[in-house]
């Protein structure tokens, strides 16, 4: 996550966590108000100290609260703690990493193409999801769409043996990576 995101989403967050403890307790609200105040950035070498130095008010706030149960408090001490949420304005997306230190924020998006790489079905999870699961979902937009597919195509991702004999029953041939733990009698027989 770009550092300059992560300030945003801190701020962001201790604002939030002080509109929410106002309904419930406006006095300690008011109390906490100045650690809601953001850092002034000139007064920081670079985007890192003042990360350090909000997160550390983050974490401040986070210590004055930690006996609130309230509705609202216990999730935005999350948030400023940085678990999970990555936007307040869209809390379906996040982080995902696509190599150790190749990091991305969005959506996976699984898609199936026909031979001319047009997309003819598409599903979208809203976490960073394993990719397996979604197959289903479309192949079943296929059906529904009266696309009957004779040959299927999958990075490795898609390398599940029970997936393959449900393609091998429908009459599909599979093109798919294998993982190294299927065993080469899988790979051999084709139709798995």
């Amino acid at each position: 996550m770009a550092v300059k995101k992560k300030v945003t989403l801190v701020r962001e967050g201790r604002k939030r966590l002080l509109r929410v403890l106002a309904r419930h307790d406006a006095n300690l609200a008011e109390d906490l108000e100045p650690l809601g105040e953001p850092d002034r950035s000139a007064d920081y070498a670079d985007q890192e100290q003042l990360l350090t130095a909000e997160v550390r008010k983050g974490r401040e706030l986070i210590s004055r609260l930690e006996d609130r149960k309230e509705e609202g408090v216990v999730e935005l001490r999350q948030v400023v703690q940085f678990q999970g949420v990555a936007s307040f304005s869209d809390p379906y997306v996040r982080w995902g990493f696509k190599k150790r230190d190749e990091p991305f924020l969005g959506y996976k998006a699984q898609a199936v193409c026909d031979k001319t790489r047009i997309a003819i079905a598409v599903t979208v999870t809203p976490r960073i999801e394993a990719e397996l699961p979604q197959f289903p979902l479309l192949l079943e937009e296929l059906k529904d769409g009266g696309i009957r597919p004779l040959n299927l195509a999958a990075d490795k991702g898609h390398a599940d043996a029970d997936m393959r004999r449900e393609l091998a029953e429908a009459g599909i041939w599979a093109y798919i990576t294998p993982r190294h733990d299927l065993g080469r009698l899988e790979i051999a027989s084709g139709r798995l």
